[in-house]
């Protein structure tokens, strides 16, 4: 999707490395994320306006190449819905790429500078794949990411419960090795 003027409007860029820049896109109640790439199901846009409206906010950070957007991925304080996270954590996801532009890294790009660019201080950052997405989980190991365990999604709301097997869904988490020296200054 070309990055037309109205979309940069609503766009602050982050970063840029190598011709790609992160955008960080503030969600508004009725506009969860500035463009639609992927068809959001009604459930996800309940989702988002909670976050919206109950919890706060959420961040949808995008990538771009060549004034074309590749993907976004959201970013959600830890110690809401993902229980195993906690308020110095970060939640990624759910991040998405783009059908024209995937098989080109983009997804550990993405995820990387949004770990490396984030604007606050944060301790952990967690994500949850489901089993089947392979490429999501490589990219989302290359980026640093270890398993801790598995879950399942529950109910109409989507909850998140953790389980010892047989999950639909892989716990992930990434330990700032920054985190440390920042909160000891």
């Amino acid at each position: 999707m070309k990055i037309t003027k109205e979309i940069r409007h609503d766009l602050k860029k982050i970063t840029e490395t190598d011709g790609k820049v992160l955008y960080l896109y503030r969600p508004s109640l009725f506009r969860p994320l500035l463009a639609d790439g992927e068809k959001i199901r009604p459930v996800r846009r309940l989702r988002f306006l909670y976050e919206y409206l109950h919890l706060g906010h959420y961040d949808v950070y995008y990538l771009a190449d060549s004034g074309e957007l590749a993907g976004y991925c959201v970013v959600t304080p830890g110690g809401r819905r993902l229980k195993c996270s906690g308020k110095r954590d970060i939640v990624l996801g759910p991040y998405y790429v783009y059908e024209d532009m995937r098989g080109k890294g983009y997804s550990e790009i993405m995820i990387s500078a949004v770990l490396r660019n984030y604007r606050r201080d944060y301790r952990c950052a967690f994500d949850w794949i489901a089993k089947d997405n392979i490429p999501s989980i490589k990219a989302t190991k290359r980026c640093g990411f270890k398993k801790i365990g598995e879950l399942r999604v529950v109910g109409k709301m989507r909850r998140l419960v953790m389980v010892r097997e047989n999950g639909t869904s892989v716990v992930y988490r990434y330990k700032d090795p920054g985190y440390a020296k920042k909160t000891n200054k």
